[in-house]
């Protein structure tokens, strides 16, 4: 027990509320010192987030006070840095602290432990003694060279975001009929707001006093930020609300929709009251995108007819169409002076563009996805993009290049802002979460940890270095005597599911929700070839003795016999009537095992393709093996109970 829980450890509750709750604030005006030796404390961090009046966010909050100018200058650059350091940690671990508080020793570990600070060791030195029994990290494998914080609270897709001029908060609206404004520097929820259907459109206006959102009712509501009441409600559209955007200065709002219209409004926030000033007609499909020049004049809109158009937002009229995508236009950003603008597509395409001649200056390549999100710095040179790839990725506008890709969501990014200093970003994705990007492009992720859920790894046959396989599309190959990452194999465009590598230790195949599978070069960090023929998620490989032949199951309820050096399919296996769980094959290469979820297993000649046998069990099979000789099958049943079969000899 530290110096703060033994002081703590004699007085009442309400005394140790008062001293967690405003200790660091009151403190750090008078001694900076003893503000500093606090807030790396792992006592304190431990009280505070323990505390059930408490909270994660209030802890974030007292290290935020050194954002302030006349605070940071009574700590040593040092301390700040520090300091830094730990609240980074926090916002990165806060959503599963909020879930788990037991969790922070291991939060703390898994991102800390490789700063070789000695005020960061002592503070896990205090962490890992607050546990008898827990599993440490043995490397910082939660962090993520960019990603600052996950915001979660939303029960569905996130499909839009907007952060306020000061860059201080951010709003979300989503397919749990919710908005959100968020505090960014804790990760509180401001305020909850409630809708009938799905949010799909947010904005808000520059003064961040209100939120204009637009959902699949066919309205546009306004909220005010500051209360958290509504304000009034705009309809008009024939269909979902699919984009908005608010003019400058405050007083405009146009939005798109299914409808295949944009309509131009006028609000009068004082009065509650808007009106519909132009109906602006000339798609000819459901609008997706829409953004507003900076002098308030001029809107340009993304639709799925391929094309943009640009209006003149003073008389209603149309004063180009800009041609060049070959697939629907999702998401606009336009530059400071209004003079260019970035589009990105269903084709996978960003397109930058001349909006006084409406020319294509560039195109970029780079996503594996439709591009549902961009967002761009205020002069025009730096641009984020989200895709359905799961993947962001930072542009140089002026050199036409990728600077870096910001992989941590699980599934399609919907929506991405750039805060006005241009330091961070925040994406709002179909896995639920929001999360905070520092744009720090000298920070790459890949060389660091996986930046989602680690599903399976594996040993090379030496012990000396490990494979391992994860939610954000991506392999490792580690060594596991410098705990550094060798290779990172990027491909998949989905979650990687299974993984099983040749018996010689130089080759590894991947099995991924992208219904693919990747047969990887570890010596060279390599992809060789790329198997296709499942129609759904890759559960499960195995692969022959000899090392030329793999069999894949699938969630399609069949098995492929694949030859790995040609690289092409010999033959499908049909019979399961669930999918596939867990396969084996015979140590003379001869038969396969496949167990379902339908309660068979089923004995299959790969020679011939033939099912030998099926076996029905009580319930789904976890795993299953063939003895050393061959002639019996291991089957263990997810309630525990075992197998053995025994096969006859031929």
């Amino acid at each position: 027990m530290g110096k703060i829980a033994s002081k703590l450890k004699s007085k009442d509750l309400e005394f140790v509320k008062l001293y967690l709750s405003e200790f660091p604030a009151r403190v750090l005006i008078a001694d900076a010192d003893q503000y500093y030796n606090t807030l790396m404390d792992f006592d304190f961090i431990f009280l505070k987030i323990q505390h059930p009046d408490l909270s994660i966010e209030s802890l974030i909050m007292d290290y935020t006070l050194i954002d302030d100018l006349n605070n940071s200058n009574r700590l040593k650059p040092e301390e700040i840095t520090n300091l830094e350091l730990v609240r980074r940690a926090l916002q990165l671990s806060s959503h599963i602290l909020k879930q788990d508080k037991n969790q922070l020793a291991a939060q703390l570990w898994g991102t800390l432990q490789c700063f070789p600070q000695q005020p960061i060791k002592n503070l896990l030195k205090s962490a890992s003694k607050s546990h008898n029994v827990w599993l440490r990290p043995i490397t910082a494998s939660l962090r993520n060279g960019n990603l600052l914080a996950n915001f979660t609270g939303h029960e569905k897709w996130v499909n839009s975001v907007s952060i306020t001029e000061d860059g201080k908060k951010a709003v979300s609206g989503a397919s749990d009929n919710s908005l959100k404004l968020w505090d960014l520097q804790s990760g509180k929820i401001i305020h909850n707001w409630e809708n009938d259907d799905w949010i799909t459109a947010v904005a808000i206006t520059p003064d961040g006093k209100t939120v204009i959102s637009g959902s699949r009712n066919k309205t546009l509501k306004l909220w005010n930020a500051e209360t958290g009441k509504p304000v009034l409600s705009l309809e008009g559209h024939d269909s979902w609300v699919t984009a908005v955007a608010i003019t400058p200065d405050g007083k405009m709002a146009i939005s798109g929709s299914d409808d295949h219209t944009l309509k131009f409004w006028h609000l009068d926030l004082d009065n509650k009251k808007a009106t519909c000033i132009h109906t602006l007609k000339g798609h000819k499909d459901a609008v997706r995108a829409v953004a507003i020049t900076p002098n308030g004049k001029i809107a340009i809109s993304g639709s799925r007819d391929n094309n943009l158009k640009l209006w003149n937002l003073q008389n209603g009229e149309e004063i180009r169409t800009l041609e060049g995508h070959t697939g629907w236009v999702r998401a606009i950003a336009i530059t400071s002076n209004g003079k260019k603008a970035i589009s990105g597509s269903l084709d996978h395409t960003i397109k930058l563009w001349n909006l006084q001649t409406g020319e294509v200056i560039r195109t970029l390549t780079g996503h594996k996805g439709s591009i549902g999100a961009i967002s761009m710095t205020p002069d025009g040179k730096i641009a984020v993009s989200g895709s359905d790839d799961h993947n962001l990725k930072l542009w140089d506008l002026d050199k036409g290049k990728e600077i870096l890709t910001l992989r941590g969501h699980s599934d399609k990014v919907r929506g991405v802002a750039i805060t006005p200093d241009r330091e961070r970003a925040i994406s709002a994705s179909d896995d639920y979460t929001l999360k905070l990007w520092d744009l720090d492009s000298s920070k790459k992720s890949s060389d660091r940890g996986h930046n989602n859920s680690v599903r399976v790894v594996i040993l090379t046959p030496d012990g000396k270095k490990a494979v391992s396989a994860a939610d954000d599309c991506t392999l490792k190959l580690w060594d596991l005597q410098t705990n550094q990452v060798i290779f990172s194999f990027e491909g998949h465009t989905r979650p990687i599911k299974a993984l099983v590598m040749s018996h010689d230790g130089k080759t590894v195949i991947s099995g991924s929700d992208d219904h693919t599978l990747k047969l990887w070069d570890l010596d060279t960090g390599k992809e060789i070839y790329t198997f296709i023929g499942h129609k759904d998620w890759v559960t499960t490989l195995a692969i022959s003795p000899d090392g030329k032949k793999a069999i894949s199951a699938s969630r399609d309820k069949t098995l492929k016999l694949w030859n790995l050096q040609p690289g092409h399919k010999i033959r499908t296996f049909i019979g399961h009537k669930d999918w596939v769980t867990t396969l084996a094959i015979s140590p003379d290469g001869e038969k396969a095992i496949s167990a379902s979820r339908d309660n068979t297993l089923k004995l299959w000649n790969l020679r011939t393709g033939q099912e030998i046998n099926t076996f029905l069990v009580d319930s789904p099979i976890s795993s299953c093996t063939f003895s050393p000789d061959g002639f019996t099958i291991i089957a263990k049943e997810e309630s525990g109970r075992v197998h053995f079969l025994r096969l006859e000899a031929t």
